[in-house]
């Protein structure tokens, strides 16, 4: 399910480049910008909705390995939110995955006594969107035993830091 440690930054620039090129254009903006070049092909336009989601999963998780975390979270809002309009389970159940990681990665790179930033938000938020990942898991779905075990794991984990954050109970 993973292809952050697969994929270096210069490689996810690249494929975040050929993805956007692609038609119709995406609906959230980037900051990494497509340079044309000279394709030997012209690529498929997306034509079904799935392949939206798809497309705006790829570019989500790929805007992280990119550096660019804080450009994924669009991305990664659009695909669950058109998974769940076309019922692309798989698409939706990791969109809202990379979701709640990135919350969590928000809260370890944010001081917690800054008296702005409320863990506690950072924390419903990731546990909101694990939620709605197992809502789209189901038999149907394939490897969603791996995928429930992961968000089971997180969660174990979400209960450690509220532990060690002294938070109360969400």
């Amino acid at each position: 399910m993973s292809i952050h440690s697969r994929v270096d930054q210069d490689t996810a620039r690249a494929l975040i480049g050929e993805w956007l090129s692609l038609s119709p254009p995406s609906t959230v903006e980037s900051s990494i910008k497509v340079t044309p070049t000279e394709a030997l092909y012209t690529p498929p336009s997306l034509t079904h909705p799935d392949e939206h989601a798809s497309r705006s999963l790829l570019l989500g998780i790929l805007h992280k390995v990119a550096g660019h975390p804080s450009e994924s979270r669009p991305f990664l809002q659009e695909s669950a939110r058109l998974a769940k309009e076309h019922d692309a389970k798989w698409v939706g159940l990791c969109a809202n995955y990379e979701l709640a990681l990135l919350c969590l990665a928000e809260l370890d790179h944010r001081p917690v006594d800054d008296g702005v930033w409320k863990p506690t938000l950072a924390m419903t938020k990731a546990d909101t969107y694990l939620d709605a990942a197992m809502s789209f898991s189901g038999r149907e779905v394939e490897m969603s035993g791996r995928v429930e075990s992961r968000i089971n794991m997180v969660k174990q984990q979400m209960a450690l830091r509220k532990e060690k954050l002294k938070l109360e109970q969400l």
